[in-house]
Parts: C-alpha cells; sequence; structure tokens
C-alpha cells in the first residue's frame, strides 16, 4: 500500500503568515509531504443583507484571496 504524507497548513494573511508559510514549507521538506495551503472564507456581511449583496461580498472576499495567493 502506498501512503501518501501531506501537511495541512491553514493560512488567513494575517502578519503572521508568511512566517507561517515558510515553515510550513520546510516543514513539509523534511517529511517529503505535500504541502496543502487552506484558507476558508468568512466575509462579514450585515444579517439584513439581500441575498444578491452577500454573494457580490463573498465574491469580492474569494477574488481578494485568490489575488493574496498569486
Amino acid at each position: 500500500m502506498v501512503r501518501k504524507n501531506r501537511l495541512l497548513c491553514l493560512i488567513d494573511f494575517s502578519e503572521f503568515t508568511e512566517t507561517t508559510l515558510r515553515h510550513a514549507k520546510s516543514f513539509s521538506g523534511c517529511l517529503e509531504a505535500e504541502l496543502v495551503l487552506i484558507h476558508q472564507l468568512a466575509p462579514i456581511v450585515p444579517s439584513r443583507a439581500s441575498e444578491s449583496l452577500r454573494e457580490q461580498v463573498y465574491k469580492n472576499e474569494e477574488e481578494d484571496a485568490y489575488e493574496r495567493l498569486t
């Protein structure tokens, strides 16, 4: 049976993200593991916002996160 190692790294784009990524990359290399980055979108939207506004806020957050990753 082939076993593949993965190291999951949670990122939030705070001031600690760059250091976290650097350590995770080094650690995954030592383990010969695939490095998987995880960022969960959790936009803040007013509770009475319309569905279209909620979708637009989420889309904007998603685009911003993608730009930060690339």
